[in-house]
């Protein structure tokens, strides 16, 4: 960090030449002029926190540790921290920026921004579904409103008001930005996940067996957007049918963003499976372990514990975020997928078949199969 803030020098000793340290702290490419965009590795996390400073900064996750470091180059200033849990850790490095910058480089007092009085009809070619491009996961669902937009992530709902011709604010003060591609459509959008943009994913027709009024409509209409369900019947989509285990983790490893494995298949009842590479990479990832005598059981139903131990396991050990909240359950649960269901069910990643009792008790039917309809709702609503 001294070095970063030093030219590229600590204690007279050049550890990187001073103009290599002016092109990693510039912004190389945004989405908007008034918004930050990212540089040769370094982003702006919290922009809505900067107060008129120019900001870098960089963070890093893995499984049970969060860190971050953000640079403030024309003054000299820098801040650190590391954690060693991931519960409520993107809300401590807000916090922690937000203080430090607030006691420090206190934000300059401003006239209230000026909203546009927009017309629905006029912000709808904006509407729709969009894919973060790193972690296809991560999506956005865009509807228009008088004057704005509202925008549903994992956070919740957001009500973004419109400054400018595609910028937008909400009522914290972070920015939100669309771009177009170089056939003047709509195509990018970026909000409230710093490290990069959302695609917009293409409109697509629902199944011949899935009515429009189906609850699970959304979560299977999302899995054909996503592109998950192209080696599968083109006319129907069977909702009511359980789902395999291969099928499950042919839908689910596509959405975690990372390269299919290209290493020789492992489980000896996989190698001829349309999904084999992303059950091996699953494997390599720790996700699955498999079953005894170097099997999968690939053709076999899914049961929805072992769904949701798949998914919990996904969750922490790619994207460090651990159980946090648990529930009360009923209903009959192995101990060894207890942890896993708990992770799930507090996490809202389930669809309408399952409901609170008068208690507030869950019965996540556990040991029964888990239906095609009912996979597309829990990888529709995660992370």
């Amino acid at each position: 960090m001294l070095a970063e803030l030093n030219g590229g020098k600590l204690d007279n000793q050049a550890v990187l030449q001073e103009k290599t340290m002016q092109a990693m702290e510039r912004y190389s490419v945004s989405i908007h002029p008034d918004i930050p965009g990212v540089g040769y590795g370094f982003e702006s996390s919290f922009p809505n926190f900067n107060n008129g400073q120019f900001v870098i900064d960089k963070s890093g996750a893995g499984s049970g540790f969060q860190s971050q470091q953000w640079l403030l180059p024309e003054q000299k200033t820098g801040l650190f921290i590391a954690l060693n849990s991931a519960k409520d850790a993107r809300k401590m490095r807000s916090l922690l920026f937000q203080s430090f910058m607030d006691h420090y480089f206190p934000k300059p007092v401003t006239s209230p921004p000026s909203y546009m009085n927009t017309l629905k009809s006029e912000l709808q070619y904006l509407e729709g579904t969009y894919s973060d491009l790193r972690l296809p996961a991560w999506h956005y669902e865009v509807e228009a409103t008088h004057g704005g937009l509202l925008v549903t992530d994992a956070y919740g709902v957001h009500e973004l008001k419109q400054l400018k011709d595609l910028l937008f604010i909400d009522d914290t003060g972070r920015l939100a930005a669309f771009k177009k591609d170089d056939k003047g459509r709509i195509a990018y959008f970026e909000y409230n996940k710093a490290d990069s943009w959302s695609e917009r994913l293409p409109d697509v027709k629902l199944y011949a067996d899935v009515p429009p009024d189906s609850p699970y409509a959304k979560d299977i209409r999302y899995l054909r957007q996503q592109g998950l369900l192209e080696r599968e019947d083109p006319l129907n989509f069977n909702p009511e049918q359980p789902i395999t285990r291969a099928q499950f983790m042919g839908w689910l490893i596509p959405t975690f963003g990372i390269k299919l494995s290209e290493e020789p298949i492992m489980f000896k009842d996989t190698r001829n499976s349309p999904y084999a590479a992303e059950i091996q990479t699953a494997l390599e990832g720790g996700v699955i372990t498999g079953m005894p005598k170097g099997t999968f059981e690939p053709n076999r139903s899914i049961t929805r514990q072992e769904a949701a131990v798949i998914l919990s396991r996904l969750l922490q050990l790619g994207l460090g975020i651990m159980p946090s909240a648990k529930v009360q359950l009923k209903g009959q649960t192995d101990a060894w997928a207890l942890d896993g269901v708990q992770h799930i069910v507090a996490s809202g990643y389930y669809g309408p078949e399952v409901t609170p009792d008068a208690d507030g008790a869950f019965d996540y039917r556990s040991r029964q199969p888990m239906l095609r309809q009912e996979a597309a709702a829990m990888i529709h609503r995660y992370p």
